[in-house]
């Protein structure tokens, strides 16, 4: 349907049978007659060419199609609400939507319990939802607006990625608490000679920092286990004398989970910055760009977790 003329107002109605699944719940929230809701419900299926809403033995169930709408028809009213009245203030607390977020594993855990904790208290109508990282496609995932926001450690961007520093990152060992080689020291020719984990997020065996660090001195490190999640790592750590290289934070949060020890690295490595970056397109979004306030905010405020050494 290549030039689509609908009353906004039938916008507004889609997004209620969105939110409330059922056409008597959408008139009550809207304050209109069923029959009426059912009547703008005809003239988006004559519009669309597409059922939007399929009945269900537990209501009206979207269709792939206005799964693919509903988030351009969010942003659309709430850019237009924000445009008609520069001087109403955004209401995070009668908000409604969704916010998809991108990071990889080891940074869910650092940000998600702090920017869940923030929409439960301030934002309780707003639905979240993670998804893995893909470096090789986040930048794309972010301009065609399939996803909101991500954070992490990124290279050089686009000139339309928005970043923003949330805090600084450096990176810590670990052994499990009795390993019969390591004491609470660890030597540059032990680190070598004895095996490591690596983390693969992407899958694959990759090198990084700190076998950059090691070729600069000569020296490289034997990897006997490649795993590709954070989860697994540390309770791997715990029942072989493997060494594990990763970023402080965890390393912490892992030590309350298994008997190891957190170490210094017998290197130096670089710290690296943790961001949150977004597209241009989805800048000046009312709902996005309070999100990424309060996240910058509370991240200043509180810190992300177990950073004694930062």
């Amino acid at each position: 349907m290549a030039n689509i003329s609908i009353d906004l107002n039938l916008y507004r109605i889609f997004q209620a049978l969105m939110r409330e699944g059922k056409v008597s719940a959408a008139a009550d929230a809207l304050g209109l007659s069923q029959p009426a809701v059912s009547h703008a419900l005809a003239k988006l299926r004559a519009a669309f060419g597409d059922p939007l809403f399929v009945r269900t033995r537990h209501g009206m169930k979207p269709t792939s199609r206005a799964m693919e709408m509903a988030d351009a028809i969010d942003r659309g009213l709430a850019i237009l609400a924000s445009t008609q009245n520069n001087q109403a203030a955004f209401d995070p607390g009668k908000a409604r939507g969704r916010i998809r977020l991108v990071m990889a594993d080891d940074t869910q855990a650092l940000v998600l319990p702090l920017v869940t904790a923030l929409l439960e208290r301030e934002a309780p109508g707003i639905q979240l939802e993670t998804y893995k990282l893909d470096p090789d496609s986040v930048f794309e995932d972010l301009e065609s607006a399939r996803r909101d926001l991500a954070f992490g450690a990124f290279p050089a961007s686009p000139t339309s990625i928005y970043r923003q520093n949330l805090y600084r990152e450096h990176f810590a060992c670990v052994v499990r608490q009795d390993h019969p080689r390591i004491g609470e020291s660890l030597t540059l020719d032990l680190y070598t000679q004895v095996p490591h984990i690596l983390i693969c997020p992407l899958g694959r065996p990759t090198k990084g920092l700190v076998d950059d660090a090691l070729a600069k001195k000569g020296r490289r490190r034997s990897v006997a286990h490649y795993v590709p999640e954070f989860l697994a790592a540390p309770l791997i750590v715990e029942r072989t004398d493997f060494i594990l290289t990763l970023s402080n934070r965890i390393a912490h949060l892992m030590a309350r989970m298994a008997a190891i020890k957190i170490l210094e690295p017998p290197i130096e490595l670089p710290s690296y910055p943790v961001d949150q970056i977004w597209h241009g397109t989805t800048h000046h979004d009312p709902l996005l760009s309070w999100f990424r306030r309060r996240v910058y905010a509370v991240f200043r405020e509180e810190g992300p977790p177990e950073a004694p050494c930062a």
